[in-house]
């Protein structure tokens, strides 16, 4: 959690990352209002299961590193406004081969009653990296 203007904001790519590599849907799923809806380049409008279960997919034969950076937070009451900046590596463990996406995220979290804070819409710019490997191709 980061602390922000004497409101507790979530820091919520902590925990979208351990439910990333443990492969926890249950942990996704709590991070998402069951309302939410998510855009993504070529995948239109994603609700909460999808979202869960593309969150938490397992690479098969593979392994991932997610660097997510927090690039702006801003709390508005019972809102808050999250953008930030991630690189995802993708590695094939049988092959070794890597594949490389980046772009940007900008959600939008409503506090829970319990005080927590869960994603209720979130637009994500991911896109492709090429790598010296694909541009040889």
């Amino acid at each position: 959690m980061l602390h922000r203007k004497g409101i507790w904001v979530p820091q919520t790519g902590s925990a979208h990352t351990r439910a990333m590599e443990n492969g926890d849907t249950d942990l996704a799923r709590s991070l998402i209002a069951d309302d939410a809806v998510y855009l993504a380049p070529g995948a239109g409008e994603i609700d909460k299961e999808m979202a869960a279960v593309g969150a938490t997919a397992a690479v098969p034969g593979g392994d991932f590193d997610l660097d997510s950076r927090i690039r702006e937070i801003k709390v508005m009451g019972d809102h808050a406004m999250l953008w930030t900046h991630f690189t995802l590596e993708i590695i094939d463990t049988r092959t070794d081969q890597r594949s490389m996406m980046a772009g940007h995220t900008l959600s939008i979290l409503e506090r829970t009653d319990d005080g927590g804070w869960v994603a209720i819409r979130d637009a994500n710019t991911a896109a492709p990296v090429p790598t010296p490997a694909t541009r040889a191709n």
